[in-house]
């Protein structure tokens, strides 16, 4: 079991968690992260197609459109299962009562 302050985590919930936080385009962007924050154009940029995303995978679509793209179904479906895994094991109270900063 793994065990947070909010909740406690079952090995199966910990397996969903982890491969939601562990996407290969998450990674990938990750990488160009500092190169991207450095580059005078996109560092400063508030769009949502000017990111270490859109370097990472030389894309000029923002990453919902990029994952909805036909070639994307497999990464669509993964993001789908986690985010539903996420949501079953997050007690619907946690949203509205939010992280106690107090408690910190």
């Amino acid at each position: 079991m793994c065990t947070y302050e909010l909740f406690t985590l079952t090995p199966q919930q910990c397996s969903i968690l982890m491969r939601l936080c562990s996407l290969d385009e998450g990674f990938k962007s990750s990488s160009y992260l500092t190169e991207t924050l450095l580059d005078p154009e996109l560092g400063h940029a508030n769009e949502t197609n000017k990111t270490a995303f859109n370097k990472a995978l030389d894309t000029e679509e923002d990453f919902w459109s990029w994952l909805e793209g036909p070639d994307n179904g497999l990464r669509l479906a993964r993001f789908g299962a986690a985010m539903n895994g996420l949501g079953n094991m997050t007690p619907p109270e946690h949203i509205l009562e939010g992280l106690h900063c107090a408690a910190l």
